[in-house]
């Protein structure tokens, strides 16, 4: 085997690598806590209301909310399956 055909397979197999990863990363299906759930589609605020037994997280002091609140960051929210409330977050719920 020539150096110009081991470097051409070195290349094949790393693109073909790089291929793979991406198309895993794509698949990647985003953990909502309730099944009728959307996920959020803008950024959300840096603080959020939850609560334990809900699904959506809402802005402080949204009248909607109920239950016993916990304050997180909205990321934070995001990351553990809460979609944004469909009455104080309009904006950054997802349409489809």
């Amino acid at each position: 085997m020539t150096h110009r055909s081991v470097v051409l397979t070195a290349l094949t197999i790393v693109l073909a690598t790089a291929v793979w990863l991406a198309s895993t990363v794509t698949q990647r299906e985003t953990h909502l806590r309730c099944r009728h759930s959307r996920p959020a589609t803008g950024a959300p605020p840096d603080v959020v209301a939850v609560t334990a037994e809900g699904a959506l997280f809402h802005r402080p002091g949204c009248k909607y909310v109920h239950g016993a609140v916990r304050l997180e960051s909205g990321a934070a929210a995001m990351a553990n399956g809460y979609t944004a409330c469909t009455r104080c977050l309009k904006s950054q719920r997802s349409e489809s």
